[in-house]
C-alpha cells in the first residue's frame, strides 16, 4: 500500500477501536454518545458537532452535542428540539 493509503487506514482502524472502547465501557446510552461523539471530533479534527437519537419520521431526540454553533446552542438548543416551537423538515 502506498504511504497514505496505509496511514488512512491505521487511522481509521484507530477511530474505530477508540468508539468501540468507548460503546463498550457504559451502560449508560446519552454518556456513551457524548463521549464518542468527543472522541470522533478530536480524531478528525473537527470543533464541532451533535447526535440525533431518530425513533421514527416524526420522532427524533437530540442526544448528544458538542461546541453547537451560537445559532444552535441558543435558548437550550430550542431549534435542535422537537417540540411545537422548532419545525425541522428532513426531506
Amino acid at each position: 500500500m502506498h504511504d497514505q493509503q496505509t496511514e488512512t487506514y491505521h487511522f481509521a482502524l484507530n477511530t474505530q477501536r477508540e468508539i468501540s472502547e468507548t460503546l463498550n465501557q457504559s451502560t449508560d446510552i446519552y454518556e456513551t454518545l457524548q463521549s464518542s461523539l468527543e472522541k470522533l471530533l478530536k480524531m478528525m479534527n473537527l470543533k464541532t458537532g451533535w447526535i440525533f437519537l431518530v425513533y421514527d419520521k416524526n420522532q427524533y431526540e437530540l442526544a448528544a452535542h458538542h461546541q453547537l454553533p451560537p445559532a444552535l446552542d441558543d435558548d437550550e438548543q430550542r431549534v435542535m428540539r422537537m417540540d411545537e416551537a422548532a419545525v425541522i423538515v428532513i426531506a
